[in-house]
């Protein structure tokens, strides 16, 4: 499987997933605050995150990603995997 492949398989039924369940999680919380500050700049921050890879998701359907950019986002989404 090509790295491109690869990378939109990943995010379809596995990085926007768990960003959606995270957005939700963030906004029950703040719903259950009064003064949800850092959860509201988390919120935006996973919202932000979320547009971007629904945005590589467009460029890979419209053959607008090459396979280094690919390579680039899979060495980042690993990174990020490792720090959760």
């Amino acid at each position: 499987m090509n790295k491109i492949k690869k990378l939109e398989e990943l995010l379809n039924t596995q990085v926007i997933v768990e960003l959606d369940e995270s957005i939700e999680e963030m906004m029950n919380i703040i719903d259950s605050k009064k003064n949800a500050k850092e959860e509201e700049k988390e919120l935006e921050e996973l919202e932000e995150l979320k547009v971007y890879f629904e945005d590589v998701l467009l460029d890979i359907k419209s053959n607008k990603l090459n396979e280094n950019d690919a390579v680039e986002i899979l060495a980042i989404l690993d990174e990020m995997s490792y720090e959760n």
